[in-house]
């Protein structure tokens, strides 16, 4: 897989006023007017291959994203599905990883039965896999004559899932579908042994949370993995900007709360509590950054700023490389 340096530019007229559904875009994801044209060029290659793909399918495609806690998945999602949809009048819907944690009871009880640190959502384990892959099928299988398919949404600020779920009434051309760990393989007993941060050290010394987690990966995970067509990655250059990132997410997160207005309390996290949030997810993430990369059909290599350093381009099936392991 070579790399280019450049993505191939794409016609956009940068002089251009900005439509009502790239300003909303913009909006909804608290980014600059100047974000869009550099998008544009980025991802280029990436809805050219989606578009085309589009045209030579019967079926719904399904685009799996992998990357890092905040390393811009649902923004790439969200500018995705306005472009494939405004653009390509190509009826798209896009699905996060993190949309089917379980709810606070049934990781409450997953806390006392298995391990107390699956309480707090993230790693594997603490999704409902089961759901996901039948609001999947639900999509594929969706027609006009279905009726309408309810998707989940998992509300971050007060840990739990919204009372309300998204309806779905068109059927879908694309599926995007992200989540930070995406396309991850388990690892081997030998590799769970030692731990790696002071977490696993003091919370994790008999191993049994990372195991559980190994285990869950390696089983239900993989069959979920298996349904991507094609995979994109946003890759780190290393997991040290993982808190950094993960903290801009949080005030994120506070500032479109505080825009709307709600009067239930949000259930923030300050500087701290986001450095052991994300001491969760360091084992996966950087056994992501390590493994996943040759076998992503849709490279993007980040700096500490997020900027796109270089992008590579190539067919390849993750699906079957997760099978083999």
């Amino acid at each position: 897989m070579s790399p280019i340096d450049k993505p191939q530019a794409q016609t956009f007229d940068s002089t251009e006023p900005l439509k009502d559904w790239q300003l909303r875009f913009l909006e909804r994801n608290q980014l600059p007017a100047t974000y869009w044209a550099k998008a544009v060029v980025d991802y280029g290659p990436l809805v050219t291959s989606l578009a085309r793909r589009m045209v030579k399918e019967d079926k719904p495609w399904l685009l799996g994203i992998n990357g890092c806690q905040g390393s811009g998945k649902s923004t790439l999602a969200d500018f995705l599905r306005s472009i494939m949809v405004h653009k390509h009048q190509l009826s798209t819907v896009v699905l996060s990883l993190d949309d089917f944690y379980l709810t606070q009871k049934q990781r409450s009880a997953l806390a006392q039965t298995h391990h107390p640190l699956l309480a707090r959502r993230g790693v594997p384990g603490t999704h409902d896999i089961d759901l996901a892959l039948t609001t999947l099928s639900k999509l594929t299988r969706m027609s006009l004559a279905t009726g309408t398919v309810s998707i989940p949404r998992f509300d971050k600020l007060h840990d739990d899932r919204h009372s309300n779920d998204q309806l779905i009434q068109t059927p879908p051309r694309l599926i995007i579908f992200e989540g930070w760990c995406m396309g991850a393989t388990p690892q081997t007993a030998q590799q769970l042994i030692e731990p790696i941060n002071a977490l696993e050290e003091d919370l994790d010394s008999d191993g049994i949370w990372r195991s559980y987690v190994n285990a869950k990966l390696a089983g239900e995970y993989q069959r979920l993995f298996a349904q991507v067509d094609e995979w994109a990655m946003l890759q780190a250059p290393s997991f040290d900007c993982v808190f950094q990132w993960r903290l801009e997410q949080e005030k994120k997160l506070i500032r479109a709360h505080n825009l709307l207005n709600e009067t239930a309390p949000a259930v923030t996290m300050s500087e701290l509590d986001v450095r052991d949030f994300v001491a969760y997810f360091q084992r996966i993430t950087e056994h992501c950054l390590a493994t996943l990369p040759p076998h992503i059909d849709h490279l993007y290599l980040l700096n500490q700023h997020r900027d796109i350093q270089s992008y590579q381009q190539n067919d390849i099936n993750l699906s079957a490389h997760n099978e083999a392991h």
